[in-house]
């Protein structure tokens, strides 16, 4: 089995460069899971995200608010940015709360270099929740990622491209602790089991 965890999967939307989609069998160009399709989610360089951008969402049962700066450096640009989202559960007509609202927080950054004509790029997050779920214990979640890429134009006029991706999803707990031992003992994550 092979799949998304849609859950898990959040950026600012003003970050979103374009979101391209796939229909049908795609496993000669992305691999024997790509069966019913592929949702490409591109986003922009940090060099067209500059400067800060602040929002939020607050009201209906949703609370939102996200934060990001962009700035230069050399050879290149960077740009950080913080999300955090919380949906209540709905309440149905005999007022019993239906356990569907999740909690979850999230950040990361991403920096773009100009190097002899040759394009770096370097991104991470790490991200951490709680899913409510009716009937059973909440499901927590988290994970982390990093992510690496290398463009540059061939003699012949081709493109290559190489990339590499490190990833993991883990229980908020394990997640915090190598998080912690990172970042040495002066930096707390906000603890979203016990709320």
């Amino acid at each position: 089995f092979s799949g998304v965890f849609w859950d898990a999967q959040d950026l600012l939307i003003a970050d979103i460069e374009r979101i391209e989609v796939i229909s049908g069998p795609g496993a000669t160009i992305y691999g024997a899971n790509a069966v019913n399709g592929v949702i490409s989610i591109i986003t922009k360089s940090a060099k067209d995200s500059q400067g800060g951008l602040v929002g939020g969402i607050f009201g209906g049962g949703e609370k939102t608010a996200g934060a990001r700066y962009g700035a230069s450096i050399p050879k290149g640009h960077v740009r950080a940015y913080a999300k955090a989202i919380e949906i209540d559960d709905t309440i149905n007509e005999r007022g019993a709360s239906s356990r569907t609202g999740f909690a979850r927080q999230q950040a990361g950054f991403r920096a773009d270099w100009d190097v002899d004509g040759n394009g770096l790029r370097l991104s991470g997050d790490a991200y951490q929740g709680k899913l409510h779920q009716a009937g059973t214990r909440d499901i927590l979640i988290g994970g982390a990622n990093l992510t690496s890429a290398f463009d540059t134009r061939l003699d012949d006029g081709s493109d290559l491209h190489v990339g590499l991706v490190v990833t993991t999803a883990l229980p908020s707990s394990v997640l915090r602790q190598r998080l912690g031992l990172l970042a040495g003992s002066g930096w707390k994550l906000r603890d979203v089991t016990s709320a």
